[in-house]
Protein backbone atom coordinates (compact mmCIF):
# COMPACT_ATOMS: atom_id res chain seq x y z
CA UNK A 1 0.00 0.00 0.00
CA UNK A 2 2.31 2.74 -1.55
CA UNK A 3 1.46 5.93 -3.22
CA UNK A 4 4.08 8.72 -4.69
CA UNK A 5 2.59 12.16 -3.60
CA UNK A 6 2.43 15.01 -4.93
CA UNK A 7 5.75 16.37 -2.92
CA UNK A 8 7.32 13.62 -5.08
CA UNK A 9 8.13 10.94 -2.02
CA UNK A 10 6.37 7.58 -1.71
CA UNK A 11 4.51 7.00 0.99
CA UNK A 12 3.85 3.17 2.52
CA UNK A 13 1.14 2.29 4.93
CA UNK A 14 1.99 -0.32 7.25
CA UNK A 15 -0.47 -2.60 9.07
CA UNK A 16 0.15 -2.65 12.42
CA UNK A 17 3.05 -3.13 14.97
CA UNK A 18 2.80 -5.74 17.56
CA UNK A 19 0.17 -5.07 20.39
CA UNK A 20 1.18 -2.50 22.69
CA UNK A 21 3.70 -1.37 20.32
CA UNK A 22 2.44 1.92 18.80
CA UNK A 23 0.23 0.88 16.02
CA UNK A 24 0.01 1.30 12.69
CA UNK A 25 2.49 3.93 10.74
CA UNK A 26 2.88 5.44 7.72
CA UNK A 27 6.59 6.07 6.39
CA UNK A 28 8.14 7.40 3.75
CA UNK A 29 10.63 6.73 0.98
CA UNK A 30 12.29 9.69 -0.41
CA UNK A 31 13.32 10.71 -3.69
CA UNK A 32 16.83 8.60 -3.04
CA UNK A 33 14.31 5.68 -3.07
CA UNK A 34 15.43 5.04 0.65
CA UNK A 35 13.49 5.55 4.00
CA UNK A 36 13.52 8.45 5.47
CA UNK A 37 13.68 7.61 8.99
CA UNK A 38 13.12 10.69 10.73
CA UNK A 39 9.37 10.25 9.28
CA UNK A 40 6.83 8.45 10.82
CA UNK A 41 3.16 9.09 11.02
CA UNK A 42 1.72 7.38 13.57
CA UNK A 43 -2.09 6.59 13.17
CA UNK A 44 -1.94 5.57 17.16
CA UNK A 45 -0.63 8.71 18.46
CA UNK A 46 -2.08 11.05 15.36
CA UNK A 47 -5.92 10.17 15.94
CA UNK A 48 -5.38 9.41 20.32
CA UNK A 49 -6.36 5.73 20.04
CA UNK A 50 -4.55 2.49 20.91
CA UNK A 51 -3.25 -0.34 18.81
CA UNK A 52 -4.86 0.68 15.05
CA UNK A 53 -4.47 -1.65 12.14
CA UNK A 54 -4.57 -0.21 8.75
CA UNK A 55 -7.03 -2.40 6.66
CA UNK A 56 -6.07 0.10 3.68
CA UNK A 57 -5.76 3.45 2.84
CA UNK A 58 -5.35 5.46 -0.50
CA UNK A 59 -3.31 8.39 -1.62
CA UNK A 60 -6.43 11.44 -2.23
CA UNK A 61 -3.75 14.25 -3.68
CA UNK A 62 -2.21 17.33 -2.34
CA UNK A 63 -0.47 15.23 0.71
CA UNK A 64 -3.28 13.72 1.82
CA UNK A 65 -5.14 10.13 2.02
CA UNK A 66 -7.93 8.34 3.51
CA UNK A 67 -7.30 5.53 6.27
CA UNK A 68 -9.56 2.53 6.73
CA UNK A 69 -8.37 1.59 10.28
CA UNK A 70 -9.38 -1.06 12.67
CA UNK A 71 -8.50 -1.24 17.11
CA UNK A 72 -7.63 -4.31 18.48
CA UNK A 73 -9.32 -4.54 21.69
CA UNK A 74 -9.24 -7.84 23.87
CA UNK A 75 -6.33 -9.51 21.25
CA UNK A 76 -9.77 -8.63 18.15
CA UNK A 77 -9.79 -6.50 15.46
CA UNK A 78 -12.88 -4.80 15.83
CA UNK A 79 -14.93 -1.81 14.08
CA UNK A 80 -14.10 0.27 10.95
CA UNK A 81 -13.13 3.73 11.07
CA UNK A 82 -12.30 6.03 8.31
CA UNK A 83 -9.48 9.01 8.99
CA UNK A 84 -8.40 11.07 6.74
CA UNK A 85 -4.64 11.70 6.92
CA UNK A 86 -2.49 14.99 6.49
CA UNK A 87 1.25 13.65 5.09
CA UNK A 88 2.70 16.70 5.52
CA UNK A 89 1.63 17.75 9.12
CA UNK A 90 1.64 14.18 10.40
CA UNK A 91 -2.15 14.44 11.65
CA UNK A 92 -5.21 12.53 11.28
CA UNK A 93 -8.70 12.84 12.23
CA UNK A 94 -11.53 10.85 12.58
CA UNK A 95 -14.24 10.54 9.93
CA UNK A 96 -17.46 10.20 11.18
CA UNK A 97 -19.77 7.22 8.99
CA UNK A 98 -22.68 5.36 11.03
CA UNK A 99 -22.02 1.99 12.35
CA UNK A 100 -18.28 2.57 12.28
CA UNK A 101 -18.43 0.27 15.14
CA UNK A 102 -19.74 -2.26 13.72
CA UNK A 103 -17.67 -2.47 10.77
CA UNK A 104 -15.67 -5.26 9.13
CA UNK A 105 -12.56 -3.95 6.57
CA UNK A 106 -11.14 -7.27 6.58
CA UNK A 107 -9.92 -8.14 2.76
CA UNK A 108 -11.27 -4.19 1.76
CA UNK A 109 -9.43 -3.58 -1.43
CA UNK A 110 -10.87 -0.28 -3.13
CA UNK A 111 -10.68 3.39 -1.91
CA UNK A 112 -12.13 5.47 -4.95
CA UNK A 113 -10.95 8.75 -5.62
CA UNK A 114 -12.13 11.04 -8.16
CA UNK A 115 -10.83 14.98 -8.76
CA UNK A 116 -12.22 15.94 -4.81
CA UNK A 117 -14.31 13.12 -3.85
CA UNK A 118 -13.49 10.06 -1.87
CA UNK A 119 -15.62 7.25 -2.72
CA UNK A 120 -16.05 4.02 0.57
CA UNK A 121 -18.59 1.16 0.36
CA UNK A 122 -19.24 1.04 3.52
CA UNK A 123 -21.56 -2.10 5.19
CA UNK A 124 -21.66 -4.30 8.31
CA UNK A 125 -21.16 -7.83 8.00
CA UNK A 126 -24.78 -9.36 6.83
CA UNK A 127 -26.20 -5.54 6.75
CA UNK A 128 -26.96 -2.83 4.38
CA UNK A 129 -24.80 0.10 4.22
CA UNK A 130 -24.02 2.69 1.77
CA UNK A 131 -21.08 4.27 -0.54
CA UNK A 132 -19.98 7.76 1.50
CA UNK A 133 -18.81 9.87 -0.70
CA UNK A 134 -16.19 12.78 0.86
CA UNK A 135 -15.02 15.77 -0.33
CA UNK A 136 -10.97 16.05 0.02
CA UNK A 137 -11.16 19.76 0.46
CA UNK A 138 -14.25 20.42 2.46
CA UNK A 139 -14.18 17.50 4.75
CA UNK A 140 -18.15 17.26 3.74
CA UNK A 141 -19.57 13.27 4.03
CA UNK A 142 -22.63 12.52 2.06
CA UNK A 143 -24.28 9.52 1.88
CA UNK A 144 -24.62 7.97 -1.36
CA UNK A 145 -25.91 4.99 -3.00
CA UNK A 146 -27.20 2.16 -0.68
CA UNK A 147 -25.95 -1.13 -0.84
CA UNK A 148 -27.79 -4.13 -0.29
CA UNK A 149 -26.23 -6.88 1.33
CA UNK A 150 -26.57 -10.29 2.22
CA UNK A 151 -26.28 -12.64 5.08
CA UNK A 152 -22.57 -13.59 5.76
CA UNK A 153 -21.32 -10.54 3.24
CA UNK A 154 -19.90 -7.36 3.23
CA UNK A 155 -18.74 -5.42 0.05
CA UNK A 156 -14.83 -4.98 -0.32
CA UNK A 157 -14.56 -1.82 -2.01
CA UNK A 158 -15.78 1.23 -4.76
CA UNK A 159 -14.07 1.11 -8.26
Amino acid sequence: MSYLASDGNIYQATHREQAGKGGAQILKINQNNEYDNSYVLNLDNALGVKDSYIETWKYAGNNTGYVIYSLLVNGTRTGGYIAKVDLQAKTATKISIPDDTNMNYGQYQGIAVLGDEVYIAATPLSTDGNIYIINSKTNVVTKGAKLVNKTGNRYIGAF
